[in-house]
């Protein structure tokens, strides 16, 4: 078999955003007022189908990302159960539920990722899966103030697509969703954030259900 992709997660004023076919969350946090957007750093992930990819320290050895714990994400926008043959249902789905963090659970912003396996292609789901080296974009303004606060995401999501879009093939599918996403904790709510992206989405046959194949940004 050959080696599944490497995964780029890039940080844009505390927005995730997708690169070389891969999925990710697309949410950020600010802080209370101006000024206090997500500063921009990139990691990178890679994982491999024979053996986990990891990064290494001379003083530590390989570390992979954690993987959190299960649940419900206290913002209400846990995996829920669409109709799988409806294109834009499912691309809202994994939209929100990436987006979705909570850090009751999740050790990186990539276990809101993995919440959405279910819906994605088999290589996509086993990418996710797999023990993954670096830090799953753990190392982010955004997600550092969130965890402090030890807060979550509320995500909403809605169809973008402009007038005369690309339609749906019996085997592929694409929509624009522009997803709004706000920070919480106790006594706090972050400002709102929005992203433009691009679900694209594949199925074997007309009678298969739809499975996400990337997600990326409208830039």
């Amino acid at each position: 078999m050959t080696s599944l992709p490497a995964w780029v997660i890039s940080r844009r004023s505390g927005l995730a955003v997708a690169a070389a076919g891969c999925l990710v969350a697309t949410v950020g946090v600010t802080g209370c007022g101006a000024g206090h957007t997500a500063a921009s750093s990139t990691v990178t992930v890679t994982a491999s189908s024979t053996a986990p990819s990891t990064a290494t320290s001379s003083s530590t050895g390989p570390v992979t990302v954690p993987m959190g714990a299960k649940g419900s994400p206290r913002g209400g926008c846990g995996l829920k159960s669409v109709d799988r043959h409806d294109s834009s249902a499912v691309a809202l789905e994994v939209a929100i539920v990436s987006a979705c963090w909570d850090t009751a659970l999740d050790k990186t912003p990539m276990d809101a990722q993995r919440r959405a396996i279910p819906l994605l292609t088999p290589r996509l789901a086993a990418v996710l899966s797999a023990p993954l080296g670096g830090n799953g974009g753990g190392d982010s303004t955004g997600w550092a103030d969130l965890v402090a606060r030890h807060g979550w995401m509320s995500v909403t999501a809605t169809i973008a697509d402009e007038d005369g879009g690309i339609p749906d093939t019996q085997t592929t599918a694409k929509h624009e969703v522009l997803v709004i996403a706000a920070g919480h904790a106790k006594g706090w709510t972050g400002d709102q954030q929005t992203s433009l992206e691009i679900v694209t989405m594949t199925r074997a046959t007309s009678a298969a259900p739809w499975q996400v194949l990337s997600m990326t940004p409208v830039s």
